[in-house]
Formats: structure tokens, C-alpha cells, sequence
């Protein structure tokens, strides 16, 4: 019997036969391979109804889209066409035109990035890179002040030019740069909304909610997890003793999630008090 092709592409298998008629599936176990009747010999039927779309053809007769033989024997050409192609447990090795950044690990959070070329990347970035959709934490500090954990939520490019700006810092949007804020700044300050400078070190990169690293932990560097933090005196940071002279602002920003590390949960109050 002439050469039959089996063509795997996306979430799609089919079967041409020397005739040119083709038998279209999914690879989820709508077709199955099995051993023919001689030692070299294949069989392929439908699964749903056992109908056979090739009996004992030898395996030498199987390619795949490129013309290549399917297979080093029966036995391994039933195999490949099983696992590979006709009950695939794992799609993504089928794209096409996909560049890996990286090696590609259990527990990872993938994102497709174009580009260009018509080219897509699977990106699979560290950590703390772009803010991840996992949003679990380890309580496992990060290493650069300002370096926030997986489940971020950014505001990026909100000035156009980069401008710089401490990193770790708890901040207010200025007119061309953001600004550094505390519990005693006016009240059209430190009611607005706040960010954290990340490591990135620039205005055009803040955090608005997560866990991160901020510049200094002054004052509270044993405090206990899950504490609240409020706007400090010292403008850009933060601390876990309320504001309590008249003029200041009592604002919860955040709690306490490794104090020795600098390390917390950013998420300021929508409320604040005016002492």
C-alpha cells in the first residue's frame, strides 16, 4: 500500500491516505494505533466506532507532514503515533513558530509575547519581573529594595520620559515626576493616590498593590507580620506607629509582611483621618 501522511498541528490530527481522503480528529484519543497482524505491520482505526482507517500497513509507510518515516519499528511507530500524535496529554511542544525564552519548569506562569516576525515568545520571566498572574507568596523576601513578588499590580509609563525616582519610596504623582509623601503633607497630597517606586528606579514604574521591598524599615524592623503600616513623618517611608499630632493624616498603606526585610503588603486606604 502506498505512503499515508499524518499531519499534527495545533489541536488538530489528520490522516491522508495514498487516495487523498482525510480523516480529521482531534488529538485527544479519536484515533488509536495498534499492532497489525505481521511483525512490521500497523493498524489505525476510529476509536468511537473501531472503524479502520489503514489495516496492516507496514510501518515503513507512515510519515508525517514531511515525509519522514513515523517510527524505528511497529512497536515504536504504534507508540509515537499514540503519545505523539493521536492522545497528546500536552499541546504546547504543537506550536507553531514559538520561541522558549527559557527552559520551561513545573509551577511557572507562561505569557505569549509578540516579537515580531510573526513570531511568538513563550515568556516565562523571573519572579518579581513583570508581575505574574500567581498570586501566592512564600513570605520570602525580596532581595532589591523596591523588587516586588508575583501578583503585583503596576501603573507603567505614566510620565513618557523615565524620570528617576528612589526606588522603594512611597510616593505621590507630581506634575512631571512622582513625588515623595508623608502623614503630615497637605491634604491634597496625602489623600491622593499613593505607589511605591520599584526597583526599576523611575516615576514611569509604580506599584499600586502587592508585596514589595521598600527603602527602610526605621523603626520597625521587629514588627510583627501582618501589622498595619501608615504614612510616616519621613517623607517616602512608612511605619507601624499612627500619625497622633493635630495636621497629620492617619492612613493605613499596608501591612507588615517580613519587618527584618523591609518586606510588605502594599495596599493604601481608600479612608484616612485628619488629626
Amino acid at each position: 500500500m502506498a505512503d499515508i501522511q499524518i499531519i499534527s498541528k495545533q489541536n488538530g490530527v489528520a490522516i491522508v491516505l495514498a487516495t487523498k481522503k482525510v480523516f480529521l480528529g482531534d488529538p485527544d484519543g479519536d484515533y488509536v494505533a495498534e499492532a497489525g497482524a505481521l511483525s512490521t505491520q500497523v493498524n489505525i482505526k476510529r476509536d468511537i466506532d473501531t472503524f479502520y482507517i489503514v489495516k496492516n500497513l507496514d510501518y515503513t509507510s507512515i510519515k508525517d507532514s514531511a515525509g519522514v518515516q513515523i517510527g524505528t519499528s511497529r512497536d515504536n511507530c504504534v507508540s509515537v503515533l499514540n503519545s505523539y500524535y493521536f492522545n497528546r496529554t500536552s499541546k504546547i511542544q504543537e506550536l507553531d513558530n514559538v520561541d522558549f525564552q527559557n527552559t520551561i519548569t513545573a509551577g511557572q506562569v507562561l505569557k505569549f509575547v509578540d516579537v515580531g516576525g510573526g513570531t511568538l515568545r513563550i515568556s516565562n520571566e523571573a519572579e518579581g519581573a513583570g508581575g505574574a498572574a500567581n498570586m501566592s507568596q512564600s513570605f520570602t523576601a525580596p532581595t532589591n529594595t523596591g523588587e516586588f513578588q508575583d501578583g503585583a499590580r503596576l501603573i507603567t509609563d505614566a510620565y513618557g520620559t523615565a524620570p528617576s525616582a528612589t526606588a522603594g519610596t512611597l510616593v505621590y504623582f507630581g506634575t512631571s515626576n512622582v513625588l515623595s509623601v508623608g502623614a503630615q503633607s497637605a491634604a491634597s497630597v496625602a489623600t491622593t493616590m499613593l505607589t511605591i517606586v520599584t526597583d526599576a528606579g523611575s516615576g514611569d514604574e509604580l506599584l499600586v498593590e502587592g508585596v514589595v521591598k521598600v527603602s527602610s524599615n526605621t523603626g520597625w524592623s521587629t514588627a510583627k507580620k501582618g501589622e498595619a503600616l501608615y504614612m510616616s513623618t519621613t517623607a517616602g517611608a512608612v511605619t507601624t506607629t499612627a500619625p497622633s499630632t493635630a495636621g497629620e493624616f492617619v492612613r493605613v498603606v499596608g501591612h507588615v509582611v517580613d519587618a527584618s526585610n523591609s518586606t510588605i503588603y502594599f495596599r493604601p486606604s481608600p479612608d484616612w483621618i485628619e488629626l
